[in-house]
């Protein structure tokens, strides 16, 4: 059984952001409410205060976990990986491949991709040129690597640019 335990999602961090931004406007809201509540008469608008409350701590959870994804993206080292399958899954490829990271040992990953064309493109590729490496970033700390294949896709189809080894080191 493959697991998806050591693989790390970027998008994971646009995604909070764009959900901080949403809380944002709530705590907003529930403090204009809570204002007009209070000018109304009402002179304790307190779950008006509540939800604000509410929503600050998920509004500040969400920014924390964006400015985390952003500083491991910064801070990744880039290396190569052996890619152990290529499989297009109903409307996705679905890329795994094995990283032996410096003090931890080999980790597996996945990285899915929209289209089952870019399997065909990067079977291809890597016949065409003899390998089975790809490139690949691993984050985080010695305790828990996390790594992502760093192929990427322009309009459904391989950039070949993402491909290439840039680093033949292969290890960390």
């Amino acid at each position: 059984m493959f697991s998806r335990s050591h693989s790390f999602e970027p998008r994971v961090g646009t995604a909070q952001f764009v959900f901080g931004i949403i809380y944002t406007l709530i705590v907003a809201t529930a403090l204009i409410l809570a204002a007009y509540a209070y000018s109304q008469g009402n002179k304790e608008p307190y779950m008006h205060y509540f939800m604000a409350a509410v929503f600050a701590i998920m509004a500040v959870k969400s920014f924390y976990l964006y400015k985390k994804v952003k500083n491991l993206m910064k801070n990744g080292v880039h290396t190569v990986g052996t890619l152990t399958s290529c499989e297009p899954v109903r409307g996705i490829t679905i890329l795994k491949a094995v990283v032996d990271v410096k003090d931890y040992g080999p980790i597996d990953i996945e990285t899915r991709l929209a289209g089952e064309t870019v399997a065909h493109e990067i079977k291809r590729y890597l016949n065409e040129h003899h390998t089975d490496q790809v490139p690949v970033m691993v984050v985080g700390n010695s305790k828990r690597p996390r790594g992502m294949i760093m192929i990427r896709t322009k309009a459904g189809r391989l950039d070949p640019q993402s491909i290439e080894i840039k680093n033949k080191e292969g290890a960390l």
